[in-house]
C-alpha cells in the first residue's frame, strides 16, 4: 500500500511539472485574461550597460534550476552566470567556453534562415577577461 501511495505521489509531482512545460506550439491568447496570475518577467538589460541582466532566479530558462550554481560575479571565473533574453549559460573563463546552456525551444523558433557561422566574443563579458 505504501509503495502504491509513493508511486501516486510521484505521478502527481510529474503531472504538476509537465503541466507548466510548453512543449507544443504556444496556445492562442485567451479571451479572458487571468488577472493576477502573470509570472514575473526577467529583468530587461539597460541600454549601453555591460552588467548581467539578472541573477536568473525568475528566468524561464532556469525553471529546473541552476545546475552548477553559477553566479553573475566576476569572482566566479570558471562558473560565471550570463543571462540573455533568449538563453542562460555558465561561462568558464579558463576554457573560454560555456559550461552549460539552457534555453526554451518550441515550434515558434523554427524558421528557414541559413546557418550564419558568425561567432564572435560576447561584449557582456567582464573587461578583464
Amino acid at each position: 500500500m505504501e509503495k502504491l501511495w509513493q508511486q501516486g505521489t510521484i505521478a502527481l509531482i510529474l503531472v504538476g511539472i509537465l503541466s507548466d512545460c510548453n512543449l507544443a506550439e504556444p496556445s492562442p491568447p485567451s479571451r479572458f485574461p487571468q488577472i493576477g496570475r502573470e509570472k514575473p518577467r526577467a529583468q530587461q538589460p539597460k541600454p549601453g550597460t555591460r552588467e548581467p541582466i539578472s541573477s536568473g532566479t525568475n528566468n524561464r530558462n532556469l525553471l529546473l534550476g541552476n545546475p552548477s550554481n553559477a553566479a553573475p560575479s566576476v569572482a566566479s571565473t570558471d562558473n560565471y552566470l550570463m543571462v540573455k533574453l533568449q538563453y542562460v549559460f555558465s561561462y568558464n573563463n579558463k576554457t573560454q567556453t560555456a559550461n552549460w546552456v539552457s534555453w526554451q525551444l518550441n515550434r515558434s523558433w523554427i524558421g528557414s534562415a541559413d546557418r550564419q557561422d558568425n561567432f564572435r566574443p560576447d561584449d557582456a563579458l567582464p573587461d578583464t577577461w
